[in-house]
């Protein structure tokens, strides 16, 4: 017992560099975006935004930004995993038939999850620290402000970055581990083929993205300076975000259907693959 649990943390390691095609675009993803989270946090708590031209409209837009930010990090994050322990079943119902049982695979897994971890949060703080600054000045001189500023480094923002990257590796590790617990390594072989499953009323969404869209350009427009600004601007982002995710999601759909109904284009071999591995009925 004590060997094999002393084994899964180098079988781990092993595992992300033999999946380096999987893992790493998505730790690069994941650095890209706790980097810009940090440093958004770091722009956001220094006392230097008090002291430029409008600094309370600048420091609330700062704070909208990067509340969504984080609104947006944690449902992105969590897709992009999706499709990484997707590609993972296959190994995973592997070593379950080659008799590993499912603690010793969760415990792989934890351990996969933390040293994913370690890499992201390292390399981001080390990027925000680097670069911070840099981000800080071009933004101000894009807003036309003076430059000539003293940028310090919030140690909270760095307890923030840790805390934040943390509970989406958690949320993401109690996910993979209920999914694989769940399964038998038959199912957890097969799931690896299966597409990703189509939302049910194409048209529905579309609608609901084409009227979101809508009212959150009516509202970024039509907004008004005065006490209700900040509120207004965070809807319209908001409205924004979630009716292009709705629209891009059913014309997906409905592009890969057009392409299904052309039958000389679908069934040949390199189409009939992509696309149906793209596409499947739900």
């Amino acid at each position: 017992m004590k060997r094999k649990l002393s084994l899964l943390p180098g079988m781990a390691v092993n595992n992300i560099r033999k999946n380096g095609s999987t893992y790493f675009p998505y730790i690069g993803v994941s650095i890209f975006a706790l980097f810009t989270y940090f440093v958004f946090d770091l722009i956001q708590r220094n006392d230097v935004m008090m002291t430029v031209p409008k600094g309370a409209y600048a420091a609330a837009l700062v704070m909208i930004g990067f509340v969504l930010l984080g609104l947006i990090m944690v449902p992105f994050l969590y897709y992009t995993n999706s499709f990484l322990i997707k590609r993972r079943k296959k190994e995973l119902g592997l070593y379950s038939i080659l008799g590993l049982e499912k603690k010793h695979i969760g415990v792989m897994m934890f351990w996969e999850s933390l040293i994913i971890y370690g890499v992201v949060t390292v390399s981001a703080i080390i990027l925000g620290l680097l670069f911070s600054r840099l981000v800080f000045l071009l933004l101000l001189n894009l807003a036309k402000m003076q430059v000539d500023v003293e940028f310090t480094i919030s140690p909270v923002a760095i307890i923030d970055t840790l805390i934040f990257y943390a509970f989406i590796t958690g949320l993401n590790l109690f996910v993979n581990l209920v999914q694989v617990g769940k399964a038998n390594p038959v199912e957890l072989m097969s799931d690896a083929r299966r597409g990703e499953k189509e939302p049910r009323f194409v048209a529905l969404w579309s609608i609901a993205g084409v009227l979101a869209l809508g009212i959150g350009y009516r509202m970024a427009v039509l907004s008004r300076l005065d006490n209700m600004i900040f509120t207004n601007f965070f809807l319209a982002v908001f409205l924004v975000i979630i009716g292009t995710y709705f629209l891009f999601t059913s014309g997906s759909i409905s592009f890969l259907r057009i392409l299904k109904g052309r039958k000389k284009f679908y069934y040949r071999p390199e189409n009939f693959i992509t696309i149906s591995g793209m596409l499947l009925e739900s």
